[in-house]
């Protein structure tokens, strides 16, 4: 059900979320790298590892999106097993970097939780097409 809820949300407004969802990664303190998708969390050590050493993808460890007053959040379920268990994130675009499209790359900032060392402080979201 949550799936269905970020396929609504990613794609129901034109202006926002018109390029489609293809993924999200970031990277955490310790250089390894967390990737996003609708079917859960991956983490790679670090970029030559080409395998992922850590998968969270049971429904605890999902995340869910919410808005309020026209921002929105990705909050990720407190009892999850994954490092980003109780981290929030908020949607927003960047101000430097462009995505493959062109347009301004949107990110998953991180606003709550953001101390632990395996949290990623932004998430970098690459269209699924332009």
């Amino acid at each position: 059900m949550k799936v269905l809820y970020l396929f609504i949300l990613l794609f129901s407004s034109a202006s926002t979320y018109a390029e489609g969802f293809g993924g999200a990664s970031g990277s955490n303190k310790l250089g390894e790298i967390f990737h996003l998708d609708q079917a859960g969390i991956y983490v790679q050590k670090n970029e030559l590892d080409k395998k992922w050493e850590e998968d969270y993808t049971t429904e605890v460890d999902r995340f869910d999106i919410s808005s309020i007053q026209e921002e929105t959040f990705i909050i990720f379920n407190p009892s999850g097993k994954s490092p980003l268990a109780g981290v929030t994130y908020k949607v927003d675009y960047s101000k430097k970097t462009k995505n493959t499209c062109g347009k301004p790359m949107k990110i998953f900032q991180c606003i709550k939780g953001c101390e632990g060392r395996r949290v990623p402080q932004v998430f970098f979201v690459q269209p699924w097409e332009c």
